[in-house]
């Protein structure tokens, strides 16, 4: 069970277990899963073939055999082949691996051509899973976040990889790196760290009585200025002139963050009454 919120309801593990799995001999690892063929003869076991079909069946080997096949559809689920597919890079490619069908990596790129279990085959992400012997993690669903300044607008929960999608007011900028969800109500690449919506605008910068807009468009060491809130709401200052991501400190000769430099310009400032050394 995976549990991540408070208010939320635990997920449980979405795939069986699957240690010691063997795609020819154990398969299906996902016994529960049900298929439904009524109305489908061609789909069903031959009458009167049905003991012999069932015991057949105890061996997922046995039905990549056309003759058995032909005698127990229902068994060996060949209406439900084309749920699995494969997963080609090349068109065609499958068709001239299906003699290396025995090696795991062929087997999960060609769920189809080598005839994985119809309850077991997915992506080649869940096959690799499945044919390893580990279990996959749950991965749940998001809740949309509240974003302040701004709205979500996927509908509804967001599944396992959905990129969240944010709108900001007039007057905000969307900032930080693209949000995804990971893990239930966790986005992801860092869950730490989420998008925003920030106000740039306007170059005001008024304290103490003092007016800091300055009048210069180039620093000291002849960089560009740059709009203070973007600065610091983005991290952007690096005397190395290397751009940090929203939401991780800038650092000031690898040690003094935005906050910290901005702090000791006004300290300097109040304490000599000289105007800070540089434009920001």
């Amino acid at each position: 069970m995976t549990c991540t919120g408070a208010d939320q309801d635990c997920v449980a593990n979405e795939t069986p277990d699957v240690s010691g799995y063997d795609p020819e001999q154990s398969a299906p690892a996902n016994k529960g899963k049900v298929w439904d063929f009524s109305g489908r003869p061609e789909c069903q076991d031959k009458a009167r073939y049905e003991n012999i079909c069932a015991e057949l069946g105890k061996s997922w080997k046995n039905c990549m055999s056309e003759k058995v096949q032909a005698v127990c559809a229902g068994t060996c689920l060949v209406c439900a082949r084309d749920t699995c597919q494969d997963h080609e890079t090349i068109p065609g490619q499958c068709a001239k691996y299906t003699r290396f069908c025995k090696v795991s990596g062929v087997r999960a790129m060609c769920g189809h051509s080598c005839q994985l279990h119809p309850s077991d085959c997915g992506s080649m992400e869940d096959n690799i899973y499945l044919l390893s012997g580990l279990v996959k993690p749950s991965s749940g669903m998001c809740y949309p976040p509240v974003v302040e300044n701004g709205r979500v607008l996927n509908s509804g929960m967001l599944k396992h990889g959905d990129k969240l999608e944010i709108e900001c007011d007039a007057g905000f900028e969307l900032v930080g790196e693209q949000n995804y969800c990971v893990l239930q109500n966790m986005y992801g690449p860092d869950s730490r760290i989420m998008q925003a919506c920030i106000q740039t605008g306007g170059e005001d910068w008024n304290g103490n009585g003092k007016n800091y807009n300055g009048n210069r468009a180039e620093t000291v060491l002849s960089s560009p200025c740059k709009n203070w809130r973007e600065v610091v709401a983005r991290g952007t200052f690096n005397p190395t002139r290397l751009e940090v991501d929203y939401g991780r400190a800038a650092l000031l000769q690898g040690q003094v963050s935005i906050t910290t430099f901005v702090e000791i310009l006004m300290e300097r400032h109040q304490s000599h009454g000289a105007s800070p050394p540089i434009s920001i």
